[in-house]
């Protein structure tokens, strides 16, 4: 459980330790040295990768080049530059909110090239945007407020894209297991079964 929870705290101390960080460097200094750790992490973890396994591939196919740029653009350069300048702009609240709703634009822009999701992620996105716009429409944060709240709109819609366009090299990627674990749950209930009304009514009778 605590595992589980992990990521999910780690993603909701982000806005705040962000907006913390704002108030001591400026903004587009903290990306600068953010995203520079983060390039030296990666080449270091690569480093670490092709010295256990030197067949292993670290350069992307040429026919993926024009997808690994555009979801470098949109994940990245769009989404960071929303993320950060409008979480400077507006509250705390206001960009964990608008930012969350990333999974809107990521179906409507799977239903715009095809795909067809499911009726329950459109009763979802229907009250989404219901509160999204309940909460905007009562806001009283002028127009400084007004400035961030579109620029972490901005950042959803390409963190949306970002998920579109990276969907399929994450399947190329990563490699499914040998044996899914929903099967085997599926089997080792199937074989407990006909033991339930056994044990409920053992349970029942004690």
């Amino acid at each position: 459980m605590r595992c589980s929870s992990l990521p999910f705290s780690l993603w909701a101390s982000t806005f705040i330790v962000t907006k913390d960080a704002f108030t001591h460097f400026n903004v587009m200094a903290f990306v600068f040295v953010r995203f520079g750790l983060m390039i030296a992490m990666a080449f270091a973890i690569l480093a670490v990768i092709r010295a256990r396994n030197s067949a292993t591939r670290t350069l992307p196919e040429r026919a993926d080049l024009f997808r690994y740029l555009g979801a470098g653009l949109a994940g990245f350069t769009v989404y960071q530059l929303g993320f950060n300048l409008g979480l400077d702009r507006t509250s705390i609240f206001s960009a964990s909110l608008l930012i969350s709703t990333s999974p809107l634009f990521t179906i409507l822009i799977l239903t715009l090239i095809g795909e067809r999701p499911p009726a329950a992620a459109w009763i979802g996105v229907a009250v989404a945007v219901i509160g999204v716009a309940i909460f905007l429409s009562e806001k009283q944060g002028g127009e400084h407020s007004a400035a961030g709240d579109l620029l972490c709109i901005m950042a959803a819609i390409a963190f949306g894209v970002y998920g579109v366009i990276n969907r399929p090299l994450v399947a190329r990627a990563i490699q499914p297991p040998p044996t899914p674990p929903g099967p085997c749950c599926l089997a080792a209930f199937r074989s407990c079964w006909p033991r339930f009304p056994r044990l409920a009514i053992r349970t029942g009778a004690t």
